[in-house]
């Protein structure tokens, strides 16, 4: 029933397979479009042929097989990052470890907004400190649980310095 998607009758006058009502936000009412009709079926052949008779074109070595396929000046380890990136990531880590439990807050919206990062990089930091202990598992829309307390910090940066 046209009326359920588009607000307005007539798709009850289309004739079937290529026939359409397309309606766009600058469109008062629908416009009649036909077209050629292709099956589900008729779809998977031509990507097989497509795949059977042409070589991907891969810009990075994701397999980790050996060969100059990466263009990556730090090598790449499991999980897609760079040991660069891991290098990079421990004082972020740490930083971020001080600020949750500092604040008492621990959520990756959190992290991208207190030490100006990106989505990924907050979450997998994030995981990072669930795997240290440092904050409890995600569960659904509640925050996070911290194990660590302030004090525990100040101690930490004593010793360490």
């Amino acid at each position: 029933d046209s009326r359920t998607i588009l607000d307005q009758g007539g798709a009850e006058k289309l004739l079937g397979a290529g026939d359409m009502l397309y309606l766009s936000g600058d469109m008062g009412k629908p416009v009649r479009l036909q077209s050629a009709f292709i099956s589900e079926s008729e779809v998977k052949k031509v990507v097989d042929f497509i795949a059977k008779h042409n070589e991907p074109e891969l810009p990075i070595d994701i397999g980790g097989s050996s060969g100059s396929g990466g263009e990556s000046s730090g090598s790449m380890v499991s999980g897609g990052f760079s040991e660069d990136d891991n290098e990079v990531d421990d004082s972020m880590v740490e930083e971020a470890r001080r600020v949750v439990i500092e604040s008492g807050k621990a959520s990756t919206s959190f992290l991208q907004r207190k030490l100006s990062l990106g989505y990924s990089r907050a979450a997998r930091i994030m995981d990072i400190l669930e795997s240290k202990g440092v904050v409890g598992p995600q569960n659904g829309s509640k925050p996070r649980e911290i194990f660590q307390k302030p004090t525990e910090v100040a101690s930490q940066n004593n010793d360490g310095v």
